[in-house]
């Protein structure tokens, strides 16, 4: 066995203490390395020697405060590190909740965003098809639920529908003399008043402008159509109130019952407009129902339109002049200018059948001004070549939409200084309707007209908006009587005082009066016995060509010749019965 001295041993003990400067991992190693070694040896334990040994003690005691030390550091690295962690654990924890709450402001944020953009996008597509003053359907809408209705029909046979087109009978008028406010106003009391009565499944929208058009679905054929425009008609009776005034509106209304085929909802509409267009044609404040006829009417008329527009070039427009007689000595004292259009292949055409048309077109400024130049140009060569004291005049019929236009009053001096003539026989005709703008401009240009000597007439007095305020506020020289005065003064006694109050109060204002349509011989007397001034009609003369008032001109002046030949006989003779006498009783 090999043996160990004591020296060595406490060399190997003091070093295996050391060791834990190193660190108690490298310790408790190299002390298993020496147990091993000496059991290896003497199979002695390492902790025999050291209990025996004289600096067990003193070592032993600062090996267990070094190892209390070293569980101190190590108790206060545990606790640092778990303090550290913790403190990280609450940092994170802290900058989790931080960008939690910074995720559910945006979130917030966003969801804000996007109900605004849905909120907006809605907004846009109800302005898309709604109107943005009376908040109805607007065109668009309206088609397509028309549609829906076209095809809905196609599947189920006994499924009707109805359209109802309405146009506001005199709109323009109540924006000229009220104001867009007032017409605005008016326009929205309209749509609330189409809504009153209608169904839930019935739709009613705006145009444009002054037309509304309603949908009635699952109808019983025209019928309910027909009811609802009696409705409509009904409810317009009652006035507006619309900032203090009270305004009454009265609507055209076109109806089509889908009772034919239809495949287009742009097709129901046309149609519609065709039979409101109707409505207005025959006195407004009424309602047409759709017939095919009303459809090659329109075709006719939309060819009528092309063919006036080439009218003017093709010289297919002339003049025909009706004479104006003075009716105390049924001497012609002037001429009324008519248009009259010979289409090469239509024929002679009806002024009532092309001037509307004119003037919804603006055709009628053109024509218009050529009216009145060719007018001019006529009346100066029939003053040169038969002259008469007072010169004849021309009457010229003017629309309101040529009078309209700014430069009317500057196209009547050129025309007038270009022919080289007497602004005072010169007459214009102005409707009651022209009359109606009382604005200072209009009022201005009926006074430079005025001022130039021109006589303005009213023409068809007595029809439509008379107003004796007219007669106040404009220079008017005559008034033209209507003609249906006349027609009824023979079969109602009424007729008759009506027209001596006119011509008497006409005269008592300085104004002249005509009457026109005179066509029997009882009339003339009657208005020769009322002290009218003037006469127009077949009974005189009908409206015809230059060469036939020249004709008519000629006769007068022979008439007047032999008259005059008449009285210078009468006269020496007169005289010469007189020196007879004289001389006689000289005798």
């Amino acid at each position: 066995m090999k043996t160990v001295t004591r020296p060595l041993w406490d060399f190997l003990l003091v070093l295996s203490l050391l060791c834990g400067f190193v660190g108690l991992a490298y310790a408790s190693d190299l002390y298993d390395r020496i147990n091993d070694w000496l059991l290896e040896y003497e199979h002695w334990q390492l902790d025999e020697f050291f209990l025996s040994s004289t600096i067990a003690m003193p070592l032993l005691a600062w090996y267990a405060w070094r190892r209390q030390q070293e569980a101190v550091q190590e108790t206060y690295l545990h606790r640092q590190s778990e303090m550290a962690l913790r403190e990280a654990h609450n940092a994170l924890e802290q900058r989790v909740a931080a960008r939690t709450q910074e995720l559910n402001r945006m979130n917030f944020t966003l969801q804000a965003e996007v109900a605004a953009r849905q909120r907006v996008q809605e907004q846009l597509s109800h302005d898309t098809l709604h109107d943005a003053l009376t908040g109805l359907p607007n065109r668009v809408l309206f088609l397509d639920r028309l549609r829906h209705a076209i095809e809905f029909a196609k599947r189920n046979e006994g499924y009707h529908f109805a359209t109802l087109f309405l146009d506001i009978d005199h709109f323009k008028v109540v924006n000229d003399s009220f104001g867009h406010e007032i017409g605005n106003q008016l326009l929205i009391g309209m749509a609330q008043r189409l809504r009153l009565g209608l169904r839930s499944g019935d739709t009613v929208a705006r145009l444009s402008g002054d037309e509304f058009v309603i949908l009635l679905e699952d109808t019983k054929g025209g019928l309910d159509a027909s009811m609802t425009a009696h409705r409509i008609q009904a409810e317009l009776k009652q006035p507006f109130s619309l900032s203090g005034y009270h305004i009454f509106a009265s609507a055209s209304i076109g109806i089509v019952a889908a009772d034919q085929a239809y495949d287009q909802p742009e097709d129901v509409l046309r149609d519609a407009d065709l039979a409101m267009y109707k409505a207005k044609v025959h006195g407004k404040a009424r309602y047409e129902v759709f017939k095919l006829t009303m459809r090659e009417q329109a075709q006719t008329r939309i060819e009528l339109e092309n063919d006036l527009r080439y009218a003017l070039e093709r010289q297919e427009l002339k003049l025909e002049y009706q004479p104006i007689v003075a009716l105390p000595s049924e001497q012609i004292t002037g001429f009324e200018a008519l248009l009259r259009w010979h289409h090469p292949q239509r024929g002679l055409i009806a002024p009532l059948e092309f001037i509307p048309i004119a003037e919804e077109t603006g055709l009628i400024v053109p024509i218009g001004a050529w009216v009145l130049r060719k007018a001019c140009l006529q009346l100066q060569t029939w003053q040169t070549r038969f002259p008469q004291s007072p010169p004849v005049t021309m009457s010229v019929n003017v629309s309101g939409t040529q009078f309209a236009k700014s430069n009317f009053v500057d196209l009547v001096k050129n025309i007038l200084r270009e022919v080289g003539l007497d602004p005072t026989t010169l007459q214009l005709e102005f409707t009651e309707s022209v009359w109606l703008n009382s604005s200072p401009e209009v009022v201005a240009m009926f006074k430079q007209l005025s001022d130039m000597g021109i006589q303005l007439q009213m023409d068809d007095f007595g029809t439509g908006y008379s107003s004796l305020a007219y007669l106040q506020h404009f220079p008017i020289r005559m008034l033209k009587i209507d003609r249906t005065f006349l027609n009824k003064m023979d079969d109602d006694n009424k007729n008759k005082k009506i027209l001596h109050a006119m011509i008497a109060m006409a005269h008592d204002l300085g104004i002249e009066t005509l009457a026109e349509g005179v066509e029997t011989i009882e009339q003339l007397n009657h208005l020769k016995r009322l002290n009218c001034n003037y006469g127009q009609g077949y009974l005189m003369s009908r409206p015809v060509d230059p060469a036939a008032i020249e004709k008519l001109l000629n006769a007068q002046r022979l008439k007047h010749a032999r008259l005059g030949q008449q009285k210078y006989s009468q006269r020496r003779r007169q005289k010469a019965n007189t020196s007879v006498q004289v001389a006689e009783a000289s005798a």
